[in-house]
């Protein structure tokens, strides 16, 4: 008997179907366990793997390249996993897509410029690593009033206005680099 007792996916090789199911994985993980993914649901048909990797591979834009591997991706970063609603990026074009905005973070504590700002892709990362929410940052950027959050320096919150994102920011900045206290 094969493993998952559905032929389309016994038979992909063994580097596709462990990709496939990580993806699965992955958007299950982030459904129930990440704040910002609550509202976000998982289609009937997505909760069977086969079902899954059935649409990956033929109904949608993806091919396994381990060198350049693409993201599931929920369309504007809205709404629930389904195949009407998501496709494929890469890493890059998936942050654009579900980040727009661009946040720069100053520290009050800084002893120099260098060390005072660093910039984020979306507040969600932001609120994670500080316990804030997402709201009370939105409610606090450009206003140049410090949030103290008892985890991290006191900071101040400012949207930046970027065209062309990856010529203009490192795009491998996260929060996970926030200066804690």
């Amino acid at each position: 008997m094969k493993k998952w007792n559905n032929e389309l996916v016994d038979n992909l090789p063994s580097a596709t179907r462990s990709a496939i199911n990580c993806m699965w994985n992955n958007m299950h993980h982030r459904c129930l366990s990440k704040p910002q993914y609550a509202d976000v649901e998982v289609c009937e048909e997505w909760l069977s793997f086969p079902e899954f990797a059935k649409w990956v591979i033929t109904s949608s834009n993806w091919e396994y390249d381990k060198r350049n591997e693409l993201c599931l991706s929920r369309l504007g970063d809205k709404g629930d996993y389904s195949s009407e609603n998501c496709t494929f990026y890469t890493k890059q074009e998936s942050a654009k897509e579900a980040h727009q905005n661009i946040y720069m973070v100053y520290y009050s504590a800084a002893r120099n410029l260098d060390e005072s700002r660093e910039v984020f892709w979306g507040l969600s990362e932001i609120a994670e690593l500080t316990g804030v929410s997402a709201s009370t940052l939105s409610n606090y950027t450009d206003t140049d009033k410090y949030i103290n959050s008892g985890r991290t320096q006191p900071f101040k919150l400012y949207k930046l206005k970027v065209e062309n994102t990856n010529d203009r920011f490192n795009t491998t900045k996260t929060a996970s680099t926030i200066k804690t206290v």
